[in-house]
């Protein structure tokens, strides 16, 4: 009988659960090792979801800069998943940034309107691209500050990410006049409970 239809007998949690680990340690008997995790990912893949996006880009050399934030707020209002700039140095060593965004297919033709008409641009290119993503969770934990939600995100059996929300953070840091790491580092504390 192979290992993975013996696996299969003995009554695991469902793949990808945070009890699979503990059930991989009692099944076997120890710790979780090097050998045996690299074992366990092989049984037991992460189920990352893979999705096919648009790159947009698009290189300004000649627009004010008190111009450009405010352009990416638009695009993200517009249904970008992400948008960024990255400083670059053009012909005759003009400093300038690349505009970049992100979405899905079916908004690309409206971000790339939006990018013609809001900036000096002549042309954007586009590419399709393959993004990797880990599936994700909100949690709401308590802090002395008041309720911050947590995104989470497991990218190895038992093994989590957390990041607190930026804007609960902040609003919490504002109402009681205490630095914004401060928020930030209860509201891990508080995940981690």
């Amino acid at each position: 009988m192979t290992l993975q239809k013996e696996l299969a007998t003995c009554n695991l949690p469902p793949a990808n659960s945070s009890e699979m680990i503990t059930s991989f340690r009692a099944l076997f008997g120890r710790e979780v090792g090097y050998v045996s995790s690299y074992l366990f990912s092989m049984l037991f893949p992460m189920s990352e979801r893979i999705e096919t996006l648009i790159l947009l880009e698009t290189n300004i050399d000649d627009m004010p800069a008190e111009w450009l934030g405010p352009l990416l707020e638009q695009l993200l209002e517009a249904g970008a998943l992400d948008a960024w700039f990255t400083p670059i140095q053009m012909k005759k060593n003009r400093p300038a940034v690349q505009l970049s965004a992100l979405c899905p297919l079916e908004k690309a033709a409206e971000l790339r309107a939006l990018l013609f008409a809001h900036t000096s641009t002549l042309g954007v290119r586009q590419q399709e691209v393959q993004r990797y993503s880990l599936p994700r969770r909100n949690q709401v934990v308590q802090t002395r500050f008041g309720k911050i939600r947590v995104k989470l995100a497991e990218y190895a059996p038992g093994q989590w990410k957390a990041a607190p929300e930026f804007e609960d953070c902040q609003a919490a840091a504002r109402t009681h006049g205490v630095p914004l790491a401060e928020v930030y580092r209860a509201a891990l504390i508080g995940w981690k409970r």
